[in-house]
Protein backbone atom coordinates (compact mmCIF):
# COMPACT_ATOMS: atom_id res chain seq x y z
CA UNK A 1 0.00 0.00 0.00
CA UNK A 2 1.41 3.39 -0.92
CA UNK A 3 2.18 5.78 1.90
CA UNK A 4 2.47 8.95 -0.10
CA UNK A 5 -0.04 11.75 -0.40
CA UNK A 6 -2.47 11.97 -3.27
CA UNK A 7 -1.27 13.83 -6.41
CA UNK A 8 -2.87 17.09 -5.32
CA UNK A 9 -1.26 16.94 -1.88
CA UNK A 10 -4.63 17.64 -0.28
CA UNK A 11 -4.94 14.34 1.58
CA UNK A 12 -2.46 12.98 4.14
CA UNK A 13 -0.73 9.67 3.55
CA UNK A 14 -1.95 6.44 5.13
CA UNK A 15 1.15 6.37 7.31
CA UNK A 16 0.41 9.85 8.63
CA UNK A 17 -3.23 8.95 9.30
CA UNK A 18 -2.29 5.66 10.94
CA UNK A 19 0.21 7.36 13.24
CA UNK A 20 -2.26 10.14 14.05
CA UNK A 21 -4.96 7.65 14.99
CA UNK A 22 -2.58 5.58 17.12
CA UNK A 23 -1.40 8.78 18.83
CA UNK A 24 -5.00 9.75 19.41
CA UNK A 25 -5.69 6.44 21.10
CA UNK A 26 -2.83 6.92 23.56
CA UNK A 27 -4.40 9.59 25.72
CA UNK A 28 -3.82 12.33 26.87
CA UNK A 29 -0.70 13.46 24.97
CA UNK A 30 -1.85 11.71 21.79
CA UNK A 31 -4.84 14.00 21.42
CA UNK A 32 -2.61 17.07 21.46
CA UNK A 33 -0.20 15.54 18.90
CA UNK A 34 -3.11 14.52 16.69
CA UNK A 35 -4.63 18.01 16.64
CA UNK A 36 -1.21 19.62 16.22
CA UNK A 37 -0.61 17.46 13.14
CA UNK A 38 -4.04 18.29 11.71
CA UNK A 39 -3.62 22.03 12.34
CA UNK A 40 -0.29 22.06 10.47
CA UNK A 41 -2.26 21.69 7.25
CA UNK A 42 -2.81 25.30 6.03
CA UNK A 43 -6.37 24.84 4.78
CA UNK A 44 -7.48 23.09 7.96
CA UNK A 45 -5.81 25.74 10.12
CA UNK A 46 -7.57 28.46 8.12
CA UNK A 47 -10.95 26.75 8.61
CA UNK A 48 -10.30 26.56 12.36
CA UNK A 49 -9.37 30.27 12.42
CA UNK A 50 -12.55 31.00 10.46
CA UNK A 51 -14.66 29.09 12.99
CA UNK A 52 -12.98 30.87 15.90
CA UNK A 53 -13.48 34.28 14.27
CA UNK A 54 -17.14 33.39 13.71
CA UNK A 55 -17.43 32.48 17.38
CA UNK A 56 -15.85 35.79 18.38
CA UNK A 57 -18.23 37.63 16.07
CA UNK A 58 -21.28 35.82 17.48
CA UNK A 59 -20.08 36.44 21.04
CA UNK A 60 -19.66 40.14 20.23
CA UNK A 61 -23.18 40.31 18.77
CA UNK A 62 -24.70 38.57 21.78
CA UNK A 63 -22.67 40.43 24.45
CA UNK A 64 -23.38 43.88 23.05
CA UNK A 65 -27.04 43.02 22.56
CA UNK A 66 -27.27 41.71 26.11
CA UNK A 67 -25.52 44.77 27.53
CA UNK A 68 -27.76 47.02 25.45
CA UNK A 69 -30.90 45.42 26.85
CA UNK A 70 -29.85 44.90 30.47
CA UNK A 71 -27.41 47.75 31.10
CA UNK A 72 -28.51 50.52 28.74
CA UNK A 73 -32.19 49.47 28.80
CA UNK A 74 -32.47 49.59 25.00
CA UNK A 75 -35.26 47.84 23.14
CA UNK A 76 -34.12 44.32 22.08
CA UNK A 77 -34.17 45.02 18.33
CA UNK A 78 -32.06 48.16 18.74
CA UNK A 79 -29.63 46.39 21.08
CA UNK A 80 -29.34 43.43 18.71
CA UNK A 81 -28.78 45.78 15.77
CA UNK A 82 -25.91 47.44 17.64
CA UNK A 83 -24.48 44.01 18.43
CA UNK A 84 -24.85 42.92 14.82
CA UNK A 85 -23.02 46.01 13.53
CA UNK A 86 -20.21 45.48 16.04
CA UNK A 87 -19.99 41.82 15.04
CA UNK A 88 -19.53 42.82 11.40
CA UNK A 89 -16.53 44.96 12.37
CA UNK A 90 -15.03 42.18 14.52
CA UNK A 91 -15.62 39.61 11.80
CA UNK A 92 -14.07 41.79 9.08
CA UNK A 93 -10.98 42.65 11.11
CA UNK A 94 -10.36 39.06 12.23
CA UNK A 95 -10.96 37.59 8.79
CA UNK A 96 -8.78 40.12 6.98
CA UNK A 97 -5.86 40.04 9.41
CA UNK A 98 -5.96 36.54 10.90
CA UNK A 99 -8.12 34.08 8.95
CA UNK A 100 -7.18 34.95 5.37
CA UNK A 101 -4.09 37.08 6.17
CA UNK A 102 -5.03 39.45 3.39
CA UNK A 103 -3.11 42.51 2.29
CA UNK A 104 -6.05 43.86 0.30
CA UNK A 105 -6.79 47.49 1.00
CA UNK A 106 -9.61 48.29 3.41
CA UNK A 107 -11.63 50.27 0.87
CA UNK A 108 -11.86 47.39 -1.61
CA UNK A 109 -11.90 44.49 0.87
CA UNK A 110 -14.34 46.28 3.17
CA UNK A 111 -16.77 46.96 0.33
CA UNK A 112 -16.56 43.35 -0.82
CA UNK A 113 -17.01 42.11 2.74
CA UNK A 114 -20.15 44.21 3.17
CA UNK A 115 -21.44 42.85 -0.14
CA UNK A 116 -20.91 39.29 1.08
CA UNK A 117 -22.62 40.20 4.36
CA UNK A 118 -25.59 41.56 2.40
CA UNK A 119 -25.71 38.31 0.39
CA UNK A 120 -25.71 36.33 3.64
CA UNK A 121 -28.49 38.49 5.07
CA UNK A 122 -30.53 37.99 1.89
CA UNK A 123 -30.02 34.22 2.01
CA UNK A 124 -31.02 34.12 5.67
CA UNK A 125 -34.16 36.13 4.94
CA UNK A 126 -35.06 34.02 1.89
CA UNK A 127 -34.55 30.72 3.71
CA UNK A 128 -36.53 31.90 6.74
CA UNK A 129 -39.36 33.35 4.66
CA UNK A 130 -39.59 30.27 2.44
CA UNK A 131 -39.44 27.85 5.36
CA UNK A 132 -41.67 29.62 7.86
CA UNK A 133 -44.10 31.51 5.63
CA UNK A 134 -44.47 29.39 2.50
CA UNK A 135 -43.87 25.93 3.93
CA UNK A 136 -45.17 26.63 7.47
CA UNK A 137 -42.13 24.93 8.97
CA UNK A 138 -41.35 25.86 12.59
CA UNK A 139 -38.63 28.48 13.07
CA UNK A 140 -36.37 26.17 15.16
CA UNK A 141 -36.16 23.81 12.19
CA UNK A 142 -35.64 26.47 9.51
CA UNK A 143 -33.06 28.74 11.20
CA UNK A 144 -30.42 25.98 11.54
CA UNK A 145 -30.64 25.41 7.79
CA UNK A 146 -29.77 29.06 7.15
CA UNK A 147 -27.11 28.98 9.88
CA UNK A 148 -25.47 26.06 8.07
CA UNK A 149 -25.64 27.59 4.60
CA UNK A 150 -24.44 31.07 5.50
CA UNK A 151 -20.97 30.22 6.90
CA UNK A 152 -20.30 27.91 3.94
CA UNK A 153 -21.25 30.60 1.43
CA UNK A 154 -19.45 33.35 3.39
CA UNK A 155 -16.24 31.31 3.62
CA UNK A 156 -16.32 30.50 -0.07
CA UNK A 157 -16.99 34.10 -1.17
CA UNK A 158 -14.59 35.70 1.30
CA UNK A 159 -11.74 33.30 0.56
CA UNK A 160 -12.14 33.45 -3.22
CA UNK A 161 -13.21 37.05 -3.71
CA UNK A 162 -13.12 39.40 -0.71
CA UNK A 163 -9.68 38.50 0.61
CA UNK A 164 -8.21 36.69 -2.40
CA UNK A 165 -4.60 37.48 -3.13
CA UNK A 166 -4.45 39.14 -6.54
CA UNK A 167 -2.12 37.54 -9.03
CA UNK A 168 0.26 39.71 -10.96
CA UNK A 169 0.34 39.24 -14.73
CA UNK A 170 3.54 37.95 -16.23
CA UNK A 171 5.24 40.68 -18.31
CA UNK A 172 4.28 40.28 -21.95
CA UNK A 173 1.35 37.97 -21.14
CA UNK A 174 -2.21 39.17 -20.59
CA UNK A 175 -3.69 38.72 -17.13
CA UNK A 176 -6.75 36.58 -16.60
CA UNK A 177 -9.80 38.24 -18.10
CA UNK A 178 -7.81 40.50 -20.41
CA UNK A 179 -9.01 40.99 -23.95
CA UNK A 180 -6.51 39.04 -26.09
CA UNK A 181 -7.24 41.40 -29.03
CA UNK A 182 -5.78 44.36 -27.12
CA UNK A 183 -2.04 44.86 -26.77
CA UNK A 184 -0.57 44.09 -23.34
CA UNK A 185 1.06 46.94 -21.44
Amino acid sequence: MPTTTDPTGALPSRAVLSRAVSDLVRLPGGVARFFAAVLRRPKVARLVRYALSGGASALTHFAIGLAGVHVLHLRPVLASTAGFLASIAVSYLLQRAWVFRSTAGHALAGAKFLTVTAVAFTINTAVLWTGTELLSTPYPIVQPIALTLIPLINYSLNSRWTFATPTRPTPGRPHAGADPALPTP
